[in-house]
């Protein structure tokens, strides 16, 4: 996606009219064809209008800046991107208050707001399209899951999740304890069971 001009900005930004700003994803930039985490004209071109290069952002910062100077990237371009991010920011209030002034500010326990991280994840779920009739599973139905995630919930979860890659935690680490009688591993034993009947 970090290189796809037709989807961000053709689809994204002109067609949807979404006017906030598009952060590439932590290092994608490097691998596109072509590319390096320090050098990418490809992205800023294709809509990106924030890169995250966390190593490498100096070499990134001094060469985009040497690719607008010789015609790689449309100084047009980097007024699109500073406008959206200047943008967000004034919405956000962010030239009134520092972050760390602003209600909540260092409040652990706002991170740990299980209804605001459904809606979360309710209002970003990805739609599949349903071919024969697939969905919505038949009750009684046997199902074979199978590969490392099958019975891993830090892989289903992801980085960003309880730690900021997932992979300093297990599946107990995901008990809801908001619905006590549900647990990781009867879930696990479930898939094991879906596995041998399958």
């Amino acid at each position: 996606m970090s290189g796809a001009h037709a989807l961000l900005t053709g689809v994204l930004k002109d067609k949807m009219g979404f006017d906030g700003f598009v952060v590439s994803d932590w290092n994608a930039v490097g691998q596109l064809p072509g590319c390096s985490n320090a050098s990418c004209p490809r992205v800023i071109n294709a809509g990106i209008d924030m890169v995250m290069v966390p190593d490498d952002w100096q070499a990134f910062i001094a060469n985009t800046t040497k690719q607008v100077e010789d015609g790689r990237i449309p100084m047009r371009r980097i007024d699109d991107a500073v406008s959206r991010i200047i943008r967000a920011k004034l919405r956000m209030g962010l030239f009134d208050k520092r972050p760390s002034q602003r209600a909540g500010a260092g409040d652990a326990s706002a991170l740990q707001n299980r209804a605001l991280a459904r809606r979360a994840v309710r209002e970003s779920l990805v739609l599949l399209k349903n071919e024969r009739n697939t969905l919505p599973l038949k009750a009684g139905a046997k199902i074979l899951v199978v590969g490392k995630s099958a019975d891993s919930l830090p892989n289903q979860a992801g980085g960003w999740s309880l730690t900021w890659q997932g992979t300093d935690n297990g599946n107990a680490d995901f008990r809801r304890r908001d619905h006590p009688g549900r647990h990781p591993r009867r879930r696990g034993r479930g898939q094991r069971q879906l596995q041998r009947n399958g």
